[in-house]
């Protein structure tokens, strides 16, 4: 492993075919022994593997059966609840402009059921990736948030991210708290998981 365990311990995982992401490339690899997965791989790839819940890092088969033990990944089933990540108490912990994608680091809870009211579930860090962005930013440094909203296009999330959250269209992200306000307006948004259960609990 190459620091694999600081974002893949405890991941939850569905086993699923290969299709392409929208923002262009046609294949994916391996988190750990870089197989690469295609809709179309031949005999060197696979067609298939296992999934995070965000969407973003793949596993094929043999890694999945070495690795499932020592790092405790969670099967999913189509049953499972949607997770979902809390604006609100979230701290934003590093905003990297500059570069494609603008990602949005947070220290954030993840509930384990975005539709609950139980309060279930840990800390995590998370990214926000935006592509095409375009920030406004007043204050610096790490930042409480006490209010935040995500709008693609006509659709709202008011304080609660759903996972996975992987959309193009007109985007637009506020968090705001005392003496910080963030804005940024994109053409896609792939939400990510960046750190392990409980990364940051407080």
């Amino acid at each position: 492993m190459h620091g694999q365990e600081r974002y893949l311990v405890g991941a939850r995982l569905h086993y699923t075919e290969y299709r392409r992401p929208p923002e262009g490339w046609d294949h994916d690899h391996c988190a750990f022994c870089n197989l690469k997965l295609s809709e179309e791989a031949g005999a060197d790839g696979a067609r298939a593997g296992w999934q995070t819940e965000d969407g973003y890092e793949w596993i094929c088969d043999t890694c999945f059966t070495d690795f499932r033990e020592r790092l405790g990944f969670v099967m999913m089933d189509d049953g499972a609840p949607m997770r979902g990540v809390e604006l609100h108490d979230a701290r934003v912990l590093e905003v990297t402009a500059g570069s494609e994608p603008v990602v949005v680091r947070l220290e954030a809870f993840v509930h384990d059921d975005s539709a609950s009211a139980s309060g279930t579930g840990c800390w995590q860090r998370i990214d926000l990736a935006f592509y095409g962005a375009a920030i406004e930013r007043r204050g610096s440094g790490e930042a409480g948030i006490l209010d935040g909203s995500l709008q693609v296009d006509d659709r709202v999330f008011e304080n609660m991210l759903p996972i996975p959250l992987h959309e193009t269209g007109a985007v637009v992200a506020t968090m705001a708290g005392v003496d910080y306000e963030l804005t940024v307006r994109a053409h896609g948004v792939w939400l990510r998981i960046a750190g392990a259960p409980g990364n940051g609990e407080r």
